[in-house]
């Protein structure tokens, strides 16, 4: 069916044909290959998946908390900035759920995007005296958006 056809049968309305038409000019004016998964991301995925797939260990991706879910693990979100203590005292720390929980450092094994993004910066002192760096997944090299994903990432274990 052509757009017209589909509008005069009623199967879309006008105002949705016109939000389509502008979506396809603006793929037309604007590449977008930066926004498809590449090969390359693809590897960085399986490699991510594997980690975090470790046997008998606890895992954790900072800033990309549904992978624990898309690797079988236990889902546990990313840690939550208290903002009613920030309004009231200017100062950046972790919800009280967030600060127990990572009172016990419950993850054998983390994977963090370098520079540390957002509110990881709270985490960067655990992370070297809690943690050593034992392995690296370098940025990506193919160009297109810059996502947690195609970040260079860090591989941390708990030190024992």
């Amino acid at each position: 069916h052509t757009l017209h056809q589909m509008i005069s049968k009623r199967k879309i309305t006008p105002l949705l044909a016109g939000v389509l038409i502008l979506i396809q000019g603006l793929a037309l004016v604007h590449d977008m290959r930066g926004y498809s998964a590449t090969r390359e991301d693809e590897g960085r995925f399986k490699q991510i998946m594997s980690i975090l797939q470790t046997p008998g260990r606890e895992t954790k991706f900072f800033l990309m908390g549904y992978a624990s879910i898309l690797a079988g693990r236990q889902l546990y979100t990313d840690p939550l900035v208290d903002s009613v203590h920030r309004r009231r005292t200017n100062e950046l720390r972790y919800s009280p759920v967030w600060e127990e929980l990572l009172k016990k450092k419950p993850f054998d094994i983390i994977i963090v995007s370098y520079p540390f993004e957002y509110n990881l910066s709270l985490l960067a002192e655990s992370f070297k005296t809690d943690y050593e760096l034992v392995g690296e997944i370098a940025p990506a090299t193919e160009t297109g958006i810059q996502t947690v994903l195609r970040a260079r990432l860090l591989i941390l274990n708990k030190r024992r």
